[in-house]
């Protein structure tokens, strides 16, 4: 798959993947926390 003929933006998807990531882990260890394992693995 060419990359030029590509609607995606990978720069935008990683950009988004990198700032959402430390809440996430937050929510992750909250969740954790609260012994709602389940959740926390996913």
């Amino acid at each position: 798959m060419s990359n030029e003929n590509s609607n995606i933006d990978v720069d935008k998807i990683v950009r988004h993947w990198a700032d959402t990531s430390e809440e996430d882990f937050q929510t992750m260890l909250s969740l954790y926390n609260s012994k709602s394992y389940g959740w926390a693995l996913f």
